[in-house]
């Protein structure tokens, strides 16, 4: 027996197998990488979501501002605009209609195509958004 492995009295030291100071530093350091690494991932998805939310609701807006200018009787309003706040954002909304001819051949168009064009802003600065929509509807006219 060498004098290492002897302690005090004369007896044997046993080894035990543990993890040593370095080695706990180790795992801990790259448990904290992933776990930050994690956190980020999970505040991005959440931006995301909440961007993606404001963009449908921007999206709903233009197609109810759309669908009430269709089923409005009469002459299509040139242009229009208003505000409407959905969950703490105010959105702005404009409308233009235009005359839209299509040819059809050499010589022939459609004539009372209108083009109808709704356009939603939100957020200012550089977080500003806009979604623009458009359709076409052809009004027959009563004699």
């Amino acid at each position: 027996m060498s004098n290492s492995d002897m302690c005090k009295g004369g007896r044997r030291r046993e080894h035990k197998s543990a993890f040593t100071f370095i080695e706990v530093m180790v795992a801990l350091a790259v448990a904290s990488v992933w776990l930050l690494a994690i956190l980020k991932l999970h505040l991005t998805s959440m931006r995301t979501a909440g961007t993606i939310e404001k963009r449908t609701e921007a999206v709903l807006l233009a197609e109810q501002v759309m669908a009430e200018k269709f089923s409005a009787n009469g002459p299509l309003r040139s242009s229009d605009c208003g505000t409407a706040e959905r969950d703490g954002t105010v959105f702005y909304w404009r409308s233009r209609t235009e005359d839209a001819r299509l040819p059809l051949g050499k010589k022939a168009c459609l004539s009372g195509l209108k083009k109808l064009v709704v356009t939603v802003d939100w957020g200012r600065g550089r977080a500003e958004k806009t979604f623009e929509l458009t359709s076409y509807v052809a009004r027959q006219k009563t004699e």
